[in-house]
């Protein structure tokens, strides 16, 4: 039985705004399973693997860099078994050549896809970073003869078997299905021991350190909006604030603490008890700025690690680096035969392959320009 002369504490927690959901950015990592038991599903849901790219500053310059120096620097047509560069010496004017035969290819698909075959290549291997595998469409005419050549979203796409045994690829986009048949889709991949039907992401063992970025981000974000950590706690002994005082405060709260530009106010409470007291109790926080930074430059290292790119081409520079252009020509010429060039030889055996059976193309070959490492290394020392 409490006694009656016993003092009454009352705690109450002012709220000026509801905390950031941050499970509405959750990734989850297992793939979403669908009635449709035919379907062969990929390791990671390929919705969740977007929604990482989109998650890190890093990780998406870091797919972009990858893809771009891989098919954004421009192609050529070079002679069957010539690594010289050279121009192929079969063009003969009439509209007929090999050559002439590929460049009418991509002229005619150019336009009807209204995207030069440049872009339509960065689109394929964007895809490729993101999820570890990536399709096109052969479109073919009525006779089913090989026309176009189309990007189609990884992110929308998923392989079946279909009645006979062989794998077909569904397209499903705003609750329209179209289904390719194995003749209608190209695919590359990254090798997966797990799954011999869908690549792997090279940066999939870096998961864990963007997910941590993010959280340590909107971390950041709601202390700065909300205050996560209380810096004052106002007692009140005496009396007890009225109804009235305490929506005076709650107000305040509201309308004048939220944001940075209004850090450091003061709020002043009367009343008009003859005994009360108010006594404000400064409380530190044990939120280290420092620690963070470092944790979130170990998470960008980690991440631009797996993907392999030069921080340099990020635009960082690490402590310790000479910054030389020996050091940067090294660098680059790691990226360029090690990460770059299997990337391309991969796409141009696709195409060659390609043309070769379509068009019977056998003496011109398809090759994607790589990065000149001398004159990116001029120009980065000189910065």
């Amino acid at each position: 039985m409490q006694d009656n002369n016993e003092d009454i504490v009352n705690v109450e927690i002012i709220k000026s705004i509801d905390r950031i959901d941050s499970s509405k950015g959750a990734v989850l990592i297992s793939s979403e399973e669908t009635p449709v038991s035919d379907n062969i599903f990929p390791p990671y849901n390929p919705v969740n693997l977007s929604q990482y790219y989109q998650m890190n500053s890093f990780h998406q310059r870091c797919v972009q860099t990858k893809a771009l120096v891989t098919a954004g620097l421009g192609y050529e047509f070079i002679a069957a078994n010539n690594n010289s560069g050279k121009t192929p010496s079969i063009l003969s004017g009439d509209g007929n050549s090999e050559l002439d035969i590929l460049n009418k290819f991509i002229e005619e698909n150019e336009k009807a896809s209204g995207e030069t075959f440049t872009e339509l290549l960065i689109k394929f291997q964007t895809d490729f970073e993101v999820f570890g595998y990536s399709f096109l469409e052969v479109v073919r005419d009525l006779k089913g003869r090989f026309s176009q050549l189309y990007h189609i979203p990884a992110k929308h796409a998923i392989l079946r078997r279909n009645e006979n045994g062989n794998i077909e690829l569904v397209q499903s986009i705003n609750d329209k299905t179209r289904v390719f048949a194995p003749d209608e889709f190209l695919v590359i991949k990254n090798y997966n021991p797990d799954n011999r039907y869908y690549g792997l992401p090279e940066y999939i063992s870096s998961l864990p350190a963007i997910l941590f970025d993010r959280e340590m981000m909107e971390y950041n974000i709601s202390r700065i909006r909300n205050n996560a950590i209380p810096d004052l706690i106002i007692s009140v002994s005496g009396s007890q604030l009225t109804q009235a005082q305490k929506d005076v405060m709650k107000d305040f709260w509201s309308n004048n603490f939220k944001g940075s530009n209004n850090s450091g106010k003061t709020l002043l409470i009367e009343t008009t008890a003859k005994d009360s007291q108010i006594q404000v109790t400064e409380i530190k926080s044990t939120y280290r700025d420092g620690a963070f930074r470092l944790a979130k430059r170990e998470c960008r290292d980690e991440i631009i690690a797996c993907h392999g790119v030069p921080p340099i081409l990020l635009g960082i520079k690490t402590s310790g680096s000479i910054g030389s252009g020996k050091d940067i020509s090294e660098q680059l010429r790691t990226f360029k035969e090690i990460i770059i060039e299997p990337r391309q030889r991969r796409i141009e055996q696709l195409l060659n392959t390609l043309f070769k059976t379509e068009f019977n193309i056998r003496n011109v070959q398809f090759r994607l320009k790589n990065i000149n490492i001398s004159e990116l290394a001029n120009y980065k020392e000189g910065e």
